[in-house]
């Protein structure tokens, strides 16, 4: 029987519990720092797996409300792009260039790209500017066209 550590619902899972619970964990600020929890019943994972099922291929845990708890009524599998959809604290690209956006909620900048279906983070941090420029110099790299965006 292979061990459930290997699967990616085991992995996500694992990581949802980081994010809330561990202060070491580098997403610890955005979840657990604000109160983001998850059910007791998760603590194990058979638990989270009874809730949740088998995590599908290409998807990967999300809260429908993001100021909520991790919870069977509160979580879905889904894709990345529901996922940014429901990116609440993400605005609808107020920066005016495609590509880099901002994070109100943890005042930082967000420079990505995306070809066939793969995003790249490209920036994460305070100066728009330097977001600005990585979008571009990744748009150069790329030989951009109008199917990537």
């Amino acid at each position: 029987m292979p061990s459930k550590s290997r699967t990616p619902t085991y992995r996500s899972w694992e990581a949802m519990k980081a994010r809330c619970d561990n202060p070491q964990n580098n997403r610890y600020k955005y979840y657990g720092a604000k109160g983001i929890s998850y059910p007791s019943a998760w603590f194990y994972f058979e638990g989270f797996l009874k809730d949740m099922g088998e995590r599908p291929e290409g998807k990967t845990l999300e809260r429908k409300e993001s100021a909520q708890n991790y919870s069977k009524d509160n979580c879905i599998w889904a894709d990345a792009i529901t996922q940014n959809r429901n990116r609440g604290s993400f605005s609808n690209n107020v920066s005016g260039v495609k590509g880099v956006s901002w994070q109100a909620s943890v005042s930082r900048w967000y420079a990505s790209g995306k070809i066939n279906h793969k995003t790249f983070n490209l920036y994460s941090g305070s100066d728009f500017f330097l977001a600005v420029c990585a979008r571009k110099s990744w748009e150069n790299r790329v030989n951009f066209s109008s199917k990537e965006s």
